[in-house]
């Protein structure tokens, strides 16, 4: 800026004014002749006024300062120590400085003494934190001048554009488009974020925390809580919880290094009586989901869709260590026990145990390891396809029941039975046969004996006969 006579006034500190305390201006500049040197040191009569344009117009703040200090051309004034030009920053987007310095020291402002053209203002007070008072407890709203905190008390916007703080004591960190507008309600920041509960929080881009209590983080995508005391953040590629993240990506990752045994995730149910729960669940069906869930020393996996626990761990049991919702369980010594209520079968059919036995008696068998163990380690018993073709049970010829390996040796076992029953009868037979026999061999062998008898008593009388 030039006045008539060449005096030229440079603005330091950004070309602009800043906030130097509550209210106030910390304007510092200088005077240099048109050579460029500075003016004479000294004290000045400064006048510094706001106008509404660039040219003319009204001028709605203006303060003077007597004296302002001049060394080597330089000085620094406070603005607003005697009028507080807040609200002129608060109610005016654009506005423009002007200054007059008695440069003749006569105690009076010549038409020579108006630096010239007035200093646009761009927004760097508007950046600035300014004191809005109130009845009770005054807000400190900063940032551009769209930032508004109603007629809320209590109220801090920190900076940003288009923010607004109206609950009482609500917070707006910065940002752009936030609203904090219940009791205590803090928007940390980013874009588009509401925060409409009862100290509730809202942070990212989207967030909408509408319920009393609740917290909600959004990437972008518009996350709404959906109840009071919540805690929800939308992370559309994962949240870290840790040292880093993991190399591959996971919705949630928990890291730690050298954590001392402690567990990475802790879960506590204070009703002692009631069951501490993760729950498992995908696509639209929300009422058929997984549990993992436990309970004063029991473990159960819980499908809905089954309305029943799948499978049960009791280590303190004195009978069973693992239990499963169709009967069958794994004793506590290590046992595995298969469900075989008569309640839980259906389609029963009789079966030939003398064919069974014939078939068991057919069935390859042989010793094996399976290809994931070392070749030391040594099995026995047919192929499941074998199995399946001998005997058609199970639901594929892949594998192999131990209810029904166990129920095909029963059935050869009953066939053996059977056929030792048989072989036993026969014998009983014979044995009867022989004695019977022996019992004829007797009878004739004693009526051979009364023949011989005759045949002698015969030939003696032949013999006597002579």
């Amino acid at each position: 800026m030039r006045m008539q006579g060449g005096i030229a006034l440079a603005a330091l500190l950004c070309a602009a004014p800043v906030w130097a305390q509550p209210g106030t201006l910390s304007y510092q500049g200088s005077l240099l002749n048109s050579n460029g040197t500075a003016v004479a040191n000294g004290d000045y009569k400064m006048f510094f006024g706001l106008y509404n344009m660039a040219t003319g117009g009204t001028c709605l703040w203006s303060e003077v300062e007597n004296p302002a200090s001049v060394t080597n051309g330089l000085f620094s004034v406070i603005l607003g120590d005697n009028i507080n030009p807040t609200r002129e920053f608060t109610e005016n987007p654009n506005l423009w400085l002007e200054v007059r310095v008695d440069m003749n020291r006569n105690g009076t402002f010549e038409s020579n003494e108006v630096y010239s053209p007035r200093q646009r203002l761009a927004g760097t007070a508007w950046q600035s934190h300014r004191i809005q008072p109130n009845s009770e407890c005054p807000n400190v709203i900063g940032g551009y001048f769209s930032n508004s905190a109603g007629s809320g008390q209590g109220v801090t916007i920190g900076g940003g554009r288009n923010n607004s703080a109206t609950g009482l004591y609500a917070v707006v960190g910065g940002g752009y488009w936030n609203y904090a507008t219940n009791y205590y309600a803090t928007v940390a920041g980013g874009t588009n974020n509401i925060a409409s509960g009862l100290s509730s929080m809202a942070a990212g881009a989207g967030a909408r925390a509408i319920h009393d209590n609740s917290f909600v983080w959004s990437d972008g995508n518009y996350a709404n809580s959906s109840r009071d005391s919540q805690f929800f953040v939308r992370a559309g590629n994962g949240m870290v919880v840790g040292i880093s993240p993991l190399t591959y990506e996971a919705q949630l990752q928990v890291t730690c290094d050298g954590n001392g045994n402690k567990p990475h995730l802790y879960l506590w149910e204070e009703e002692r009586n009631d069951y501490v729960r993760l729950r498992m669940a995908n696509g639209g069906a929300e009422t058929n989901y997984w549990d993992l869930a436990s309970k004063e020393g029991v473990f159960g996996i819980y499908y809905q869709g089954a309305a029943t626990n799948i499978l049960t761990l009791t280590p303190g049991n004195s009978t069973n260590l693992m239990v499963m919702s169709n009967g069958a369980r794994l004793s506590t010594g290590g046992a595995w026990i298969n469900s075989s209520d008569r309640a839980a079968k259906a389609n029963f059919a009789a079966v030939n145990g003398r064919e069974i036995l014939d078939r068991v008696a057919a069935l390859p068998v042989t010793t094996w390891n399976y290809k994931g163990e070392p070749a030391r380690v040594r099995h026995m018993g047919p192929t499941a396809q074998d199995f399946s073709a001998a005997f058609g049970l199970g639901s594929d010829d892949k594998t192999i029941s131990t209810l029904d390996a166990d129920g095909v040796a029963l059935a050869a076992i009953q066939g053996l039975h059977q056929m030792v029953l048989e072989q036993s009868a026969q014998i009983v037979r014979l044995e009867s046969q022989k004695e019977e026999q022996a019992g004829q061999i007797v009878a004739l062998q004693q009526q051979n004996a009364q023949l011989q008898i005759r045949l002698a008593a015969l030939e003696a009388a032949i013999l006597n006969g002579r």
